[in-house]
């Protein structure tokens, strides 16, 4: 009875993880396409102010450095350095997200080509969505950052995960001598 049991309680808590983790993926691609909907002028002022925000926390930890202090061309250069990493770290985070969400349907490493197909696609969609909105662009430099983004991400979450199937095997084998 207490076997059945078990069994019922992992379906169940892998049905409830599949659709947080579905759920949590469609928010993050919700919200990179929000922010691909905003023009130009909202996109480079949402920017600029973290770059701003990454220089005041460089004052406290590197008063002397070039990001503390970066004016004019300077501050240009470091703005478009922040804006690929963000794209790089948003994407990220979307790749790990479709990698777990996958892996949680699936089980199955082999399921990547389909995760890896969505991480290519989303970033097109994006630069696509950007063509048409008022101010912005669509560059092919942003969909290779954020393709490798999504490919990190992806490698992550299957590494993640992995890493705990490797350490549940040891725990179970371990267990089984005992």
């Amino acid at each position: 009875m207490s076997v059945v049991k078990d069994r019922k309680n992992r379906k169940a808590w892998r049905i409830v993880r599949s659709l947080l983790l579905t759920t949590a993926s469609l928010i993050m691609m919700a919200w990179i396409f929000s922010n691909s909907l905003q023009v130009g002028n909202q996109s480079a002022e949402q920017s600029s102010r973290v770059t701003i925000w990454v220089q005041k926390v460089f004052r406290v930890f590197a008063p002397n450095g070039f990001v503390a202090n970066a004016t004019g061309k300077d501050f240009a250069k470091l703005h478009d350095v922040i804006r690929s990493l963000a794209h790089f770290a948003e994407f990220g985070l979307l790749g790990a997200l479709f990698g777990w969400t996958c892996l949680s349907y699936t089980g199955k490493v082999g399921y990547f080509l389909f995760t890896a197909l969505l991480i290519v696609l989303v970033p097109i969609a994006d630069e696509l969505l950007q063509m048409y909105t008022p101010g912005r662009g669509a560059e092919l430099k942003d969909v290779l950052i954020d393709t490798a983004g999504g490919l990190s991400g992806m490698l992550f979450a299957w590494l993640t995960v992995w890493i705990g199937k490797s350490i549940a095997r040891k725990k179970k084998r371990k267990k089984e001598k005992e």
